[in-house]
């Protein structure tokens, strides 16, 4: 058992003492200090997962400076995720549990950790594990399976009900990412509306404009992006909406005569709307670059460079890059659906998403028009600036104390 849940060599030594009324087990540290012990999962870490991975990687960098009185477990399927975590805060202590697969990790593992670390609250990043034996927080990242389930396959629908159902009525707190995440719990799973805590992601502090062309001028030329260029940035999947941006690109380009590329950065994901015919249909193969799988850095640099950045997804719980983009004070034109007007407020040119037309016309509204672009700019950093990973971690923290109490 050690083999996949022991503590990693150097770990401090916590004394656990069982009370005699039955409750859980007390804590001490070598000075005699009372604290809990709070396992926190990282599915999502090491696989390019996108928003849910970008949450889990800074609230767990985090946690350990936000909160020092208590001793946090990470649990990852990655090994190279375990070692993302090895060196941070001494209270925080990475274990690569066995499976591999979550939905075997969810199930099996991760309630035997929980038990075998004598743990006194879970937080689930993911899905809370069906049969936890102690206390737990869920984080809820997304819904959409619920309404728009053809934008999912079949197995991972089913899969996904059945595990937030159970692990969101179980949970003391359920912690959502958007109003608009929350109001789905409540008319889904009708959970009470006090035991959800809107809490809001960030925005890393590495976004922000580039302070000269030079600054990004090598990533730019390595991928051989042809400048001026609008970006966009997400999964290439069904509810991201691709081909319609292809299109309305394409519309735009004859319309107006811009001279932009478009360049696409994300991974190829399930039930995918290939973009490779539209883009040969259309006869933009000169005009569009695609990147997959390209490290964090060089995504930064392609945010800095970019003229326009453009969200036209039909789904979203949150969507981090809009605002990622505003911090780097590149205009956003976004989709006017679900969660996307909550998170980026007056600081996009919204779009209808469905509708070839309007998107090419927002685009070609906020390049043609410096003033638009100005102002669009100016609310981009007041509107970025609202979200912090550190506000995040507070408000976190402050959910398990509501338990712990």
């Amino acid at each position: 058992m050690q083999k996949f849940f022991g503590y990693p060599n150097g770990e401090k030594a916590g004394i656990l003492l069982p009370r005699g009324d039955g409750a859980q087990n007390r804590t001490f540290n070598r000075r005699g200090e009372e604290y809990m012990r709070i396992g926190v999962t990282a599915e999502f870490v090491g696989t390019n997962a996108g928003g849910p991975e970008t949450y889990c990687t800074n609230l767990i960098k985090r946690l350990g400076q936000c909160d020092t009185g208590n001793e946090y477990h990470i649990y990852v399927n990655q090994k190279s995720a375990r070692k993302q975590f090895s060196n941070l805060s001494e209270n925080v202590v990475p274990h690569h549990l066995f499976g591999g697969s979550r939905w075997i990790v969810v199930p099996i593992a991760q309630p035997l950790a929980a038990a075998l670390h004598g743990l006194d609250l879970f937080h689930a990043t993911f899905a809370a594990p069906p049969l936890l034996p102690i206390r737990s927080v869920v984080t809820v990242c997304e819904l959409g399976f619920e309404k728009h389930d053809d934008f999912y396959p079949p197995l991972m629908t089913y899969r996904l009900r059945r595990l937030h159902r159970r692990g969101t009525r179980r949970a003391e707190r359920v912690l959502s990412i958007s109003e608009y995440t929350k109001q789905d719990l409540i008319e889904c799973y009708g959970l009470d509306p006090a035991v959800i805590d809107v809490i809001h992601w960030g925005v890393s502090e590495r976004f922000k404009p580039a302070a000269s062309r030079e600054e990004t001028a090598q990533t730019i030329d390595r991928y051989k992006i042809r400048e001026p260029y609008i970006l966009y940035v997400g999964k290439f999947e069904k509810r991201k909406n691709i081909p319609r941006l292809l299109k309305a690109y394409h519309l735009m380009k004859m319309e107006s005569k811009h001279p932009h590329s478009l360049v696409l950065v994300g991974k190829r994901s399930y039930l995918f709307d290939d973009i490779d015919p539209t883009i040969e249909k259309l006869n933009m193969r000169r005009d569009v670059k695609i990147l997959e799988n390209i490290c964090r850095d060089d995504v930064v640099d392609l945010f800095k460079g970019a003229s326009l950045f453009v969200f036209p997804s039909l789904l979203e719980s949150f969507g981090i890059p809009p605002i990622e983009a505003m911090a780097c004070g590149v205009p956003v034109v976004a989709s006017s659906a679900t969660a996307i007007p909550e998170i980026a407020g007056d600081a996009a040119y919204y779009c209808n998403p469905t509708n070839i037309t309007d998107i090419a016309a927002a685009m070609n509204a906020v390049l043609e028009d410096n003033n638009v672009r100005t102002d669009l700019v100016a609310k981009g950093f007041k509107r970025a600036a609202l979200f912090s990973w550190r506000n995040t971690v507070e408000r976190t923290v402050e959910a398990y104390k509501k338990v712990l109490r």
